[in-house]
């Protein structure tokens, strides 16, 4: 389980750092980091520390919330549809099937809601839609290999933890 709570921060982490080294993005954001260090009472501590006990503050008391919103689609994607796909394909199929059907799910949220976060729609789709059929294939191994729905749930909830709360916000 702590595999699955790990995995997306290092594959999160390996983008952000490719954007960092290669100048396409500042480290952080000064400004959401004197906001928000501000707002927490925090404003006196060096901005590196800030930002290393807010990961820690969002890792762990900010992912109770982000499991709530997992869980949910955990059900159905890890918790029904994958056992049931496996019953009549492989593991390729499995993971392929399910990441296109997850990826098919969300697809008015890019188009008509606030997933896209301003690109064109037809890339916000093919980037969305590589990466969740790509993850596809970690999620379906751990429930394959665990039988339980918790490794997606916490695969889940730490992939939108740092992908969409606290890495977004180191950048410029």
């Amino acid at each position: 389980m702590t595999a699955s709570y790990f995995i997306p921060f290092f594959y999160s982490l390996v983008a952000y750092l490719i954007i960092w080294c290669a100048g396409w993005g500042g480290f952080y954001d000064k400004g959401f980091v004197a906001r928000t260090a501000r707002e927490l009472g925090w404003q006196g501590l060096p901005p590196l520390l800030f930002i290393i006990l807010f990961l820690i503050a969002q890792g762990t008391v900010g992912l109770i919330g982000s499991i709530s919103t997992a869980l949910g689609e955990e059900i159905g994607w890890r918790g029904f549809l994958v056992p049931e796909l496996n019953k009549h394909m492989g593991y390729t199929g499995v993971s392929l099937t399910s990441g296109l059907i997850w990826a098919a799910w969300h697809y008015p949220l890019l188009v008509f809601g606030q997933y896209n976060n301003g690109t064109p729609v037809w890339y916000g789709l093919t980037c969305f839609t590589v990466l969740v059929v790509s993850m596809s294939f970690v999620y379906a191994w751990f429930r394959l290999k665990s039988g339980s729905i918790w490794t997606g749930v916490f695969l889940h909830a730490s992939h939108n933890l740092f992908i969409q709360v606290f890495l977004p916000h180191l950048p410029l």
